[in-house]
């Protein structure tokens, strides 16, 4: 056990300090006591004979750049005005937004001996933005402080809605628990950039700006859904499948630990398909401001033309893939009271390579009642991070709510990240 503790340790401080914001609901890996948590590993299980969840939410916000209120502030009047200037000074050279809505449909768990089955249905509607110092500081400054070096412009963009039915499997043998789920995705809407290279340079004696481009936008069902967001909504054109993978190893009365890999999968788009394609160069001179004034001698069209050939602007109705976000889950736990439990977590996703996070809990079940846990966690760039969970039983009702920054629930305009999730079960 000790060396295992080490590994854990080990990882926690050798790994790079570089967050994004693909980190979120750390804080429900550790509710073993609700069936929510075994979203972030299959292998945790239960010994009712059934729970049901009823519908509930998960929602999540995290930017690693800024707050709220260091865009949108006041002046001495009171007045609210945008400050772009202070936020560039927050910026790094790749930043990165997302929102993700998480609306579970039902979620059904049964034990039948040594084997757990379960069947859920949830909505999934994500958005990650990644942009660029640089493209702010164009749009803000022009390229004026920019002669000379070459700026990188290009977006980084994924917005996905699809829907996910799951059919989990667990065991449980002397010590071990494994378990797996298996997931149908349906897609519903999907806009990804892919190959993003978009940079732009302006001559140091001429001022001339060349302009050179790699570049895919995708598009599927967006145009269906506008149109009709409900027939969109029940379309299985666009299809995939996901698997989760767990286990868990108690060492003793008190030493357990556990790991996972889930969200390993891909939705193929097929439907209402648009690929938005340019790879390309073109350098712009400037104009003449006498051609303005004379007969054809200046075209708008012309240049249209010309930019358009020179950045090979290209649309396809090309099927495509895309994948899920992987997410690793590595958490070890000590009961030191038959109440009282201290866990710690790795944890990363894979998203413009891997972004790693670190949590630390402490749950005290109060009474056969009430349970309250609280945590510290390490991402978005942020270490104030101070989470809280609570689920309270009366008859065969569960009521929770999870937080990893239960003080920006109530605060949001002066955080980073913000995030919850909150429902009901049933347990017979």
């Amino acid at each position: 056990m000790r060396k295992c503790s080490y590994i854990f340790a080990l990882l926690c401080l050798l790994c790079p300090v570089r967050y994004a914001v693909a980190q979120q609901e750390l804080t429900l890996h550790f509710m073993t006591d609700i069936i929510q948590s075994s979203t972030t590993n299959p292998a945790f299980l239960f010994e009712n004979k059934a729970i049901i969840g009823i519908p509930s939410l998960a929602f999540n916000y995290g930017n690693n750049a800024f707050a709220y209120r260091d865009l949108i502030r006041q002046d001495q009047d009171g007045q609210s005005y945008l400050d772009v200037e202070n936020i560039i000074g927050k910026l790094s050279r790749r930043n990165y937004l997302q929102t993700q809505l998480n609306i579970d449909l039902f979620r059904i768990h049964f034990k039948m001996k040594d084997w757990y089955l379960s069947i859920s249905s949830s909505e999934k509607m994500n958005i990650k933005l990644g942009y660029s110092r640089d493209l702010v500081e164009l749009a803000w400054y022009g390229n004026a402080n920019k002669i000379g070096q070459t700026m990188d412009l290009a977006p980084e963009l994924n917005m996905t809605y699809y829907r996910e039915l799951s059919f989990g499997v667990g065991y449980k043998k002397e010590s071990w628990q494994m378990g797996a789920r298996f997931k149908y995705l349906t897609g519903i809407a999907d806009l990804a950039s892919s190959d993003e290279s978009i940079t732009l340079y302006t001559d140091e004696a001429h001022y001339a700006i060349t302009v050179e481009t790699d570049f895919l936008l995708n598009s599927a069902g967006v145009n269906n859904f506008l149109k009709d967001p409900l027939q969109a909504a029940f379309s299985f054109s666009n299809s995939g499948f996901a698997m989760d993978l767990g286990g868990t190893y108690q060492f003793n009365e008190k030493w357990s630990m556990a790991a996972s890999i889930v969200n390993l999968g891909f939705i193929r788009w097929k439907d209402d398909v648009t690929n938005y394609s340019s790879r390309g160069s073109f350098t712009f001179q400037g104009i003449e401001l006498e051609s303005l004034f004379e007969e054809e001698s200046f075209s708008f069209d012309e240049l249209q033309d010309s930019l358009e050939a020179n950045f090979g602007l290209k649309e396809n109705q090309d099927p495509y893939t895309s994948h899920l976000v992987p997410r690793l889950y590595v958490s070890t736990a000590y009961s030191f009271r038959t109440t009282s439990q201290v866990s710690a977590l790795f944890y990363g996703e894979i998203f413009d390579g891997f972004q790693p996070a670190m949590a630390l809990h402490y749950q005290e079940q109060v009474n056969a009642y009430f349970s309250i846990g609280a945590s510290y966690s390490i991402k978005n760039k942020t270490y104030a991070n101070f989470g809280l969970s609570t689920v309270i039983s009366y008859w065969k009702m569960q009521a929770f709510f999870v937080s990893d920054n239960f003080v920006s629930v109530f605060i949001p305009k002066r955080s980073k990240s913000v995030n919850f999730r909150a429902g009901i079960n049933f347990r017979l």
